[in-house]
């Protein structure tokens, strides 16, 4: 399955970006937000959403038939 996330700290802010993909690459969602460094998880969830907004949850369900 290709999918990933990748987070850096700059300049005092939490960057975080994140990635679903179909097996064949035919599909792809993509996120990347930067946010306050205080609240990791906060910032997870809003590139997660973003992701499911794009069809990572599509992308994720197909995998399970």
């Amino acid at each position: 399955m290709p999918l990933g996330g990748f987070a850096e700290v700059r300049g005092g802010k939490l960057r975080l970006r994140g990635f679903v993909a179909s097996p064949m690459g035919k599909r792809m969602t993509n996120s990347e937000l930067t946010g306050d460094i205080t609240n990791p998880e906060a910032l997870g969830k809003k590139v997660a959403d973003a992701l499911r907004s794009q069809g990572a949850d599509e992308i994720l369900a197909a995998l399970a038939l």
